[in-house]
């Protein structure tokens, strides 16, 4: 049977944050709504959405459940001002160990005011800690299967758990999470980092983060965001960091507050429409400086790669899915730099093909349609 294939090119070689689907969703955090220095929600809707912006990640708790202090967690008409602007507004918290029940109330009452999905940040209380993380996480997926029960969600609903871009050096346990969440989205502040040193090399240190994931158990999508509050990065670098982290990417936090406005300008220097589903066949350059193209329409279930690198080193190529799963592996010796890749085993849906030559990696996103 002749089989077709398309391919994504991605610019830097992460495995793992890809998606069911590649449509844009885009987002932007809010902490506090006044230090966005705009007067309310619907005025915070009315700029990101003028700015292109397709999620808004909005705070409705800090520990347990306090809705005087946090009232957007039962506030309706907010979600409705985000929603005229056909964005979506997912809701987060900021949690601590014990009183999970409390805390995971927060995610109960978010899907019943009418959130489209819910973040969960756990960060320096939980380092090197097990039971506790494992314990609250359970809690937030009874409180989500509860609301599904009641009516208020589908299975459609995510969790998601943000903390960390350098888990390992936290002792974090990733794979206590992974159960019982739908992504991950890492803190990759390359801007904080080091004074903003390593903006430079933002695609490297995407990368890194997503091996530290998988390596401590993460098996599911991988979406990391930035923060841009310093004012450092430009508008091109945060472009790259978008292309690099792929459709769910999105910015800590709304500017105002203490943070320059000047960072709108950034903002707007950003491709916030881009189109994460284009499709090409033509070959790119990764940040390594080595190049490869599959071939179109390859037939009988081979994937044919040309690579444009000299010829005399070994190739290790891995076929990945979408939760960063190897399915499999093959070894070319190159010697003319067109090699074939038995994919028979694949189904149809996407696919990453990461390539490692000396050390060095990319990673092309391919998907087989028929």
């Amino acid at each position: 049977m002749k089989m077709a294939f398309f391919l994504f090119f991605v610019f830097v070689s992460t495995f793992c944050h890809a998606q069911t689907d590649c449509e844009n969703k885009s987002g932007a955090w809010i902490w506090y709504v006044e230090l966005t220095g705009m007067e309310n929600h619907q005025n915070v809707a009315d700029s990101l959405s003028s700015v292109g912006i397709k999620r808004v990640y909005t705070k409705v708790a800090d520990g347990s459940v306090d809705s005087t202090w946090w009232p957007e967690l039962v506030d309706r008409e907010l979600i409705e001002f985000y929603h005229q602007k056909n964005m979506e507004i997912w809701a987060w918290s900021y949690n601590y160990p014990e009183n999970d029940l409390a805390q995971a109330e927060a995610l109960y009452l978010a899907a019943k005011t009418g959130y489209d999905g819910y973040v969960v940040d756990v960060e320096s209380q939980f380092d090197g800690k097990a039971e506790p993380l494992s314990s609250l996480f359970v809690a937030f997926n009874n409180a989500k299967e509860q609301a599904i029960q009641d009516g208020y969600i589908t299975d459609e609903f995510k969790i998601y758990c943000t903390t960390w871009g350098n888990p390992k050096d936290h002792n974090f346990r990733i794979d206590l999470i992974d159960p019982w969440v739908d992504g991950y989205m890492p803190q990759t502040y390359v801007e904080i980092w080091s004074g903003g040193a390593l903006i430079d090399d933002l695609e490297y240190w995407i990368e890194v983060g997503t091996e530290e994931y998988v390596e401590l158990g993460a098996t599911k999508p991988i979406h990391h965001m930035t923060a841009t509050e310093n004012n450092i990065m430009t508008g091109d670098e945060l472009n790259r960091f978008m292309i690099a982290a792929g459709p769910e990417f999105s910015v800590w936090r709304i500017p105002g507050g203490g943070t320059p406005d000047a960072i709108w300008d950034d903002w707007n220097e950003v491709d916030w429409d881009y189109d994460f589903c284009q499709l090409t066949n033509s070959s790119t350059e990764d940040l390594l400086h080595y190049s490869y193209n599959i071939l179109a329409n390859p037939i009988y279930d081979q994937l044919v790669v040309q690579a444009n690198t000299s010829t005399g080193n070994t190739l290790e190529c891995e076929i990945i899915d979408l939760t960063g799963r190897i399915l499999a592996h093959h070894a070319f010796y190159n010697n003319n730099s067109i090699f074939n890749l038995d994919v028979s085993i694949l189904n149809v849906g996407s696919y990453f093909l990461r390539i490692k030559d000396d050390e060095k990696i990319s990673t092309l996103k391919f998907s087989k349609i028929q």
